[in-house]
């Protein structure tokens, strides 16, 4: 049974898009969220509210995955690693 925390969107073409939760992301999930933004944004600039809050929610999900730390190291620096 996989325990994996999953966010679940879907693009602007219809097409569901899985990020994990904070700290089980893989890059290629990343990467595919990355690539459906500008698609999002120009749906939501044509009037799509939905496609605007997908948008704003997967920009919220990639900096926190992306940019907080998972720990220190040795001299207390910040570790900045990418999910799994």
């Amino acid at each position: 049974m996989n325990k994996r925390q999953e966010n679940v969107f879907i693009d602007a073409e219809g097409k569901e898009m899985v990020l994990g939760k904070f700290g089980t992301s893989t890059q290629p999930e990343f990467d595919a969220c990355l690539a459906a933004l500008p698609e999002l944004i120009k749906a939501a600039r044509q009037g799509c509210s939905e496609a605007g809050n997908t948008a704003n929610d997967i920009l919220w999900a990639l900096a926190n995955e992306g940019f907080t730390p998972k720990g220190t190291d040795k001299n207390f620096n910040a570790i900045r690693t990418f999910g799994n």
